[in-house]
């Protein structure tokens, strides 16, 4: 696992002085590669690199070449099945100078061009550079588990692991960009391929960025509707539990590749723990896992569970309680997720990965797992949700003034189509709310439906799986974990985001996965003979903290600090008189505000942290 970066100039050759820019911009990367640092340039490109040893720790060296040394790869990730690759290779010609997984991909190229990567079965943030073709190739992993981030004008194209290495280039000017913002306040991240910044992007997962002398192309090399079969897979649940299981045993196995030592983040929910019990299965023993628990607050404390499976496998298990709060962490986390991203659970996640890399430097974590085996609430309600005509949201909130929840429903109830419904459900603040927020005009509300278009023969359920796929997961969710265990020198894997495992749960019907209000059925019969029945039958816990409560008591006075009245009236985008109005409701107990106070707090946090008013 490593930090890459570099630059390209358009009908421009570089000067060999503009290296230490390079230089400066993988220095950004630190503490993504803190073993060990690489670096290349000629008259086009120049290609810098920050390692984490994980496999062939002495042979391992990036930049890697090809035998003529005309094609030069950077990489950000693992390839898990590098030594079929390796073998085929050699078996046609290749001739290989380290045992690691990245020199398998500079001679795939060499063979298959730009499909090799529909050959990789990974996770990976790619730079080719075919200095014959004069190509620059960047790709991102299927799934989006690795980052790529670039910036492009008419004269400079810059790329690295995280934005804030662009932002070393001194070419690279930061600039919020509106329609962005607009895009945070109402999903609490930034979908792809936009960032926060104005010219600066991010590849979106399964696709591919060329760049040569002519511009940037990207194109798709994957999606996920190639893993829909037209009529489903068969739902025989005796022969499809123990493939599922079956298949996920493989995934953790496959993961399990690794030169240093390797341990679980656990939470004792069913996505944590099956992973452990995975372990069990393949013969680990004495498995490191690490928990965070909340002992002062009882509704988010899950130590009791954690420790039964801690127990059950005979972990050696590490507990970090955070009894004290931790809120004075929120800009160093903010920093390092280089875009706001209001996660609540951000905080914990920074704090665990930071206890794990004390004793490993990869662990496992259960990411994915709620979107292909529909574990959020949503899943539940929202197939209930059809179109009526007897009264309008507007009406709603007239007759119920301050049932925020029923005003919700009302528009989720009248709401045109299903991707208006799927979207609306995740929104932070709803149409009008959005309006009273915002001081200025340029920031209009968004048609968010527009963001994501599939198509008409998928279910209602199947496309909010595939909008959180493509959209959720690897923007929020799969950013945290990336940037939060990076942060710490450290590697995380996800075994449900397996490719083989993701096409087999995508294609099982939904009537066997949410039956009766029962969320991830086929779940937890894949595990029932292999954890505790408390841990198959507890109900559903998603990973965060006591936001609520910390806002309601202005815990570490962090309202105080970020959305007091005289930062506010410097904003150029909020509304002071409506943000006031939210805290106040909120601490009346008259409505909970908790995401939308959440989402401004880490708005200014951000913002602070990044030198904007």
């Amino acid at each position: 696992m490593c930090g890459i970066a570099g630059y390209y100039k358009f009908g421009e050759r570089i000067d060999f002085d503009e290296t230490e820019i390079l230089r400066q911009m993988i220095r950004g990367l630190e503490h993504r590669g803190p073993d060990d640092e690489g670096m290349y340039s000629d008259d086009y490109v120049a290609l810098g690199f920050r390692r984490l040893s994980i496999i062939d720790i002495a042979g391992g060296h990036q930049p890697i070449f090809n035998e003529d040394k005309s094609v030069a790869l950077i990489f950000n990730g693992e390839i898990y099945n590098y030594r079929e690759l390796r073998n085929e290779l050699i078996g046609k010609g290749h001739r290989f100078n380290s045992n690691c997984d990245s020199e398998v991909i500079v001679h795939l190229y060499e063979q298959e061009k730009t499909d090799f990567v529909r050959r990789l079965d990974g996770m990976f943030a790619i730079c080719l550079w075919d200095a014959k073709r004069k190509l620059l190739i960047l790709v991102r992993d299927r799934m989006g588990k690795k980052p790529v981030y670039y910036f492009c004008d008419n004269k400079n194209f810059a790329f690295a692991s995280e934005i804030k290495a662009i932002l070393k280039n001194p070419h690279i000017s930061k600039v919020v960009d509106e329609e962005s913002l607009a895009l945070y306040l109402a999903l609490n991240y930034v979908p792809a391929p936009k960032t926060i910044y104005r010219n600066i992007f991010k590849i979106p997962a399964g696709c591919m960025l060329v760049v040569n002398k002519y511009g940037v192309s990207t194109n798709s090399y994957w999606a996920l509707s190639d893993y829909f079969s037209p009529k489903g897979i068969e739902d025989d649940e005796r022969k499809l539990i123990p493939d599922l299981r079956e298949k996920f045993f493989r995934a953790v196995e496959k993961r399990l590749m690794s030169d240093v030592p390797l341990g679980v983040l656990l939470s004792g929910g069913i996505d944590s723990s099956s992973i452990v019990a995975a372990l069990a299965e393949l013969g680990a023993t004495d498995i490191p896992t690490f928990s965070v628990v909340f002992r002062k607050y009882r509704y988010y404390n899950e130590e009791k569970y954690s420790k039964i499976v801690a127990s059950h496998f005979n972990t050696n298990h590490t507990v970090l309680n955070a009894d004290s709060d931790y809120l004075d962490l929120i800009e160093k986390v903010v920093y390092q997720m280089d875009e706001p991203v209001a996660d609540k659970a951000l905080i914990p996640s920074y704090m665990i990965f930071e206890k794990a890399s004390r004793d490993v430097k990869v662990i496992l974590s259960g990411e994915g797992a709620d979107e292909l085996f529909c574990g959020y609430n949503k899943y539940k309600y929202l197939r209930f949700v059809h179109s009526s005509g007897c009264f309008s949201a507007d009406f709603i909130e007239k007759i119920i003034p301050y049932s925020r929840k029923m005003k919700k429903v009302a528009e989720l109830v009248f709401a045109k189509n299903s991707m208006d419904k799927i979207i609306l459900w995740d929104r932070v603040f709803l149409g009008s709310e959005y309006q009273k927020l915002i001081n200025k005009s340029l920031l209009a509300d968004l048609k968010l439906p527009d963001l994501f278009n599939t198509e008409k023969r998928y279910s209602f359920i199947e496309k909010m799986m595939i909008w959180d796929l493509l959209s959720y997961l690897p923007e929020n969710l799969l950013m945290k974990v990336d940037k939060l265990s990076m942060a710490h020198g450290l590697e995380a894997r996800a075994p449900y985001l397996d490719v083989d495992l993701v096409k087999t749960a995508m294609n099982i019907p939904v009537k066997i996965k949410v039956k009766a209000g029962n969320a991830k059925l086929i779940q937890k019969k894949m595990f029932a003979n292999y954890l505790p029945a408390e841990i198959i039958n507890r109900p559903k816990h998603g990973f965060t903290f006591p936001v609520k409560d910390w806002i309601k008591n202005d815990t570490s006075a962090i309202v105080s600090k970020y959305l007091n009245n005289q930062t506010l009236s410097k904003s150029v985008f909020l509304n002071k008189e409506y943000v006031n109005s939210l805290i106040l409701r909120h601490r009346k107990g008259i409505q909970d505000h908790t995401r939308q106070i959440w989402n401004l707090i880490t708005w200014q946090a951000w913002a602070k942290t990044n030198g904007f008013q």
